[in-house]
């Protein structure tokens, strides 16, 4: 059992580089959605970064990442394209959603796929 959410721990989320932590209740309630629907646990492979560590990972300089609003997660045995699908069925409330090879991004920001 988690310490924010029934399956979720701060520690899933903390940045990397720093050891902060920061979420957004609505991406936290979606990845609860995500988790209670397939049955399966959902990995976060990146929460929270703070500016430093979204340089080192290159990330987008206005990255919802470092204001605790997207994670990067993989599901257990489901495939990214699978897992994107169904996040779907939660907009608006979750807004972006990239597929990566072996992941997916899923972000509360304005609706948007990549």
């Amino acid at each position: 059992m988690g310490d924010i959410s029934a399956h979720f721990s701060r520690s899933e989320f903390r940045c990397h580089h720093c050891g902060h932590f920061k979420i957004d209740p609505q991406l936290l309630w979606a990845l609860e959605e995500l988790r209670n629907h397939y049955g399966q646990p959902v990995h976060v492979l990146c929460g929270y970064r703070c500016v430093i560590e979204n340089q080192n990972v290159g990330g987008a300089p206005d990255s919802l990442h470092m204001g605790g609003c997207a994670a990067d997660i993989s599901v257990a045995n489901l495939s990214p394209p699978e897992v994107k699908r169904w996040l779907e069925s939660l907009r608006p409330k979750v807004g972006g959603l990239g597929l990566y090879p072996g992941f997916v991004h899923v972000d509360t920001g304005p609706v948007r796929e990549w």
